[in-house]
């Protein structure tokens, strides 16, 4: 909270302002500026008291650039908050908490861990955010709660047979908003490690479509979605699929092969495929999900 010291035996008003912020009504807080002993808020004057004359639990913000003094201003929201969210998991210490810690190790240097929330395009992540915590929801799936920073990827294979990847790491700040200063690293990949990104990017590929397709499954051919036997009937479908292609999937994850694409366009076996999805057939989406070669 923001707290006005007055000096009542003068008639100027507000004359000193102190800062006060905890998480208490403006009454508590200005009990603390009343006794000049108070640890933590030694050297108020003798004769200083502490009030509030608009009402209790008003927010305030202080003008600091007002002539001659600061100047209290009574509003209806609290001031922005610039503090960084990342430090409230970092041990008390000396610091700066309104610029972000670039040099941080936020994945291994906390005193707790986040909750973190993948988003892949075509295999290649996008983006990650770092949330405070999250909870499950009834299918299984995370709703995430109070983002603490997020992580945005560039990819790069421009010339043909390169990868670069640009990492750009962006702050929250107490009052929801998002710090001016970003941090960008970039990563450029040898043929070798090009290799096995991109066997992990086709990996990812294969994983994303199985919940994908499972999901679907279960909603579109279990009249009773919360009976465990029709779920199970329902995935048996795609554990099937799998099994007849599991040779065309294994050389699509290792070697980019089209094979799987193939399979998936010419098959007459699953009768699934044509099931009406998103303005097409789950035919359609699979072959999407998996067109790493714009065909």
């Amino acid at each position: 909270m923001w707290v006005a010291i007055y000096n009542n035996a003068g008639s100027g008003g507000t004359v000193r302002v102190e800062e006060f912020r905890k998480r208490a009504d403006v009454a508590t807080a200005v009990s603390q500026f009343e006794n000049d002993s108070t640890p933590g808020y030694a050297g108020i004057d003798t004769g200083w008291a502490a009030s509030v004359d608009p009402p209790a639990n008003q927010e305030w913000y202080i003008d600091r650039d007002a002539s001659p003094d600061p100047v209290l201003i009574a509003v209806s929201t609290p001031p922005p908050d610039g503090r960084c969210k990342i430090f409230r998991y970092l041990p008390e210490g000396d610091w700066d908490r309104l610029s972000p810690p670039t040099s941080l190790n936020y994945r291994t240097c906390l005193d707790r861990r986040l909750e973190r929330k993948t988003v892949r395009q075509l295999g290649d992540v996008v983006s990650v955010e770092y949330f405070d915590s999250a909870t499950f929801n009834v299918d299984g799936s995370k709703s995430f709660i109070d983002r603490v920073l997020v992580e945005e990827y560039e990819w790069r294979r421009d010339p043909p047979g390169t990868l670069s990847r640009d990492i750009t790491i962006r702050w929250d700040l107490e009052d929801g908003s998002t710090h001016a200063e970003a941090k960008t690293m970039t990563r450029m990949y040898s043929p070798d490690e090009r290799m096995l990104a991109g066997e992990e990017q086709r990996k990812s590929i294969i994983t994303d479509l199985k919940v994908f397709v499972g999901g679907v499954l279960v909603a579109t051919q279990a009249s009773d979605p919360t009976d465990a036997a029709q779920i199970e009937a329902a995935l048996d479908l795609g554990r099937d699929f799998i099994r007849d292609y599991s040779f065309q999937i294994a050389s699509y994850e290792m070697a980019s092969d089209q094979s799987l694409f193939v399979a998936i366009s010419s098959d007459t076996t699953h009768a699934w495929l044509d099931v009406p999805i998103n303005g097409g057939t789950m035919r359609d989406a699979m072959l999407a999900a998996i067109n790493i070669w714009k065909i």
